[in-house]
């Protein structure tokens, strides 16, 4: 739109398509802190003479955002974000005394703008806390929209200290994605090519983008076949009852086997980083653990390149950003990297089901899993002259949704079950 292009004119080409879903489902969700509020409420008083002089009750609109405020301390809140029905909503918005109306709402846009335009005059930045909170506010109070759900959150901020935010998040992508995508949308492009190398299974895409009339294609494996080799084993399972010392134990034998047999530096997987942080210690060798949002490329690179170990998390920053040819040689993952059961999981499969019967689970919790995995491995081969050993050790993975990974995986995995056997396949790779 800033480019003033005429859309139905356009041709948009997207790469790594796999991301459209979480980014259009962002794109859609808001929160409001307990923070903005109270800056909000300094708002208010910094800018009262200015507000009654636009005969706009400063008492009112104080009052409206105490009894926001109220509102906060009826909820419960969990880091994992605590569902807020409907019903429950407007049971506690009866009982706080803030009846939503476009009436209350109005009162505070109008005040929000008051406060926008005194600060153009004082050459100050027109953002104003109170107009946030009115946009917040209009959704949360009156959106009925299924797609969209409420949740309560809990955070801990880096110095410790701890803020409530409630939020609106969004469950569907399709809207968003559908509106720019679609050559049927009033706003849409002309025409879009989506590409990555995760697009994957082509129906999976088609609906939770709600581009169902897109054709989908696979093109075979660009990578020359001897550079490669994929093992599977099923033997493994990190499924939550199944996290234990002698299942990390398991996991760190296979990795001691896979760092000894290849001939440069290996990356291993994992689905949290509690889980990598507890085989690390049972791991013998030294190496670098990824920390969320701190690890540099350049250390992964060093660390590779005399064929140490990289720990890393599938989905993030390691298993996706990185891109570092010719220094993987060999690229395990462990688990099925599944969100925590949560309120928001539950609320989203539950969606999805009512949407498309049978494929709930899938949809909101499954596949998106598959992609991290198919993601993590391919950081491996980045060039069509890198060689590198891939593995996958998952139950569920390898018994029920290699279906829905690329192709080339289903023709060309080989099983395997043992240490031993393990050790004797990745050795003839090496050898060839």
């Amino acid at each position: 739109r800033g480019l003033s292009l005429d859309l139905g004119r356009s041709v948009l080409i997207c790469d790594e398509a796999h991301n459209l879903p979480k980014f259009c489902r962002q794109a859609l969700s808001t929160a409001l802190s307990e923070n903005r509020l109270r800056y909000a409420d300094r708002e208010l008083s910094a800018f009262s003479s200015v507000l009654e002089e636009a005969a706009l009750s400063v008492d009112g609109l104080k009052d409206v955002v105490d009894k926001v405020a109220r509102v906060f301390d009826a909820m419960k809140f969990s880091y994992e974000g605590t569902h807020l029905p409907r019903g429950i909503l407007r049971a506690l918005l009866r009982r706080s005394g803030l009846e939503p109306s476009t009436g209350l709402l109005e009162s505070l846009e109008s005040a929000a703008n008051v406060i926008l335009l005194e600060k153009l005059r004082r050459g100050s930045e027109p953002t104003s806390h109170l107009g946030t909170v009115g946009d917040f506010l209009r959704p949360f109070f009156l959106l009925e929209d299924p797609s969209f759900e409420r949740f309560c959150v809990r955070t801990r901020l880096r110095s410790g200290r701890m803020i409530r935010r409630i939020e609106i998040r969004s469950l569907d992508p399709a809207p968003l994605a559908s509106s720019i995508l679609s050559p049927l949308s009033p706003n849409g492009v002309g025409a879009s090519i989506l590409m990555s190398g995760t697009l994957v299974p082509g129906e999976y895409y088609r609906d939770i983008l709600g581009v169902g009339m897109a054709r989908h294609r696979e093109f075979p494996n660009v990578f020359p076949k001897e550079n490669r080799v994929l093992f599977l084993d099923d033997t493994i399972s990190l499924a939550w009852k199944s996290r234990n010392e002698k299942t990390y134990t398991a996991v760190a034998e296979r990795m001691e086997a896979i760092a000894s047999n290849t001939p440069g530096g290996s990356m291993f997987f994992f689905p949290s980083y509690d889980v990598m942080r507890s085989v690390a210690k049972l791991y013998s060798r030294d190496a670098l653990l990824e920390t969320r949002g701190k690890t540099k490329k350049e250390e992964v690179e060093g660390v590779l390149r005399f064929g140490g170990s990289v720990l890393a998390v599938m989905g993030a920053t390691l298993s996706e950003g990185l891109d570092i040819p010719g220094t993987i040689k060999a690229a395990a993952v462990f688990g099925l990297p599944l969100e925590k059961i949560s309120d928001e999981v539950r609320v989203g499969v539950n969606y999805y089901e009512s949407k498309y019967p049978g494929r709930g689970k899938d949809y909101f919790y499954f596949l998106p899993a598959v992609t991290k995995i198919v993601q993590a491995v391919g950081r491996a081969h980045r060039r069509s002259e890198d060689r590198a050993a891939l593995y996958v050790f998952d139950r569920r993975f390898c018994r029920y949704y290699l279906k829905d990974a690329p192709t080339w995986w289903r023709k060309e995995a080989i099983r395997i079950r043992t240490v031993e056997e393990l050790v004797g396949r990745t050795r003839r790779f090496w050898s060839q």
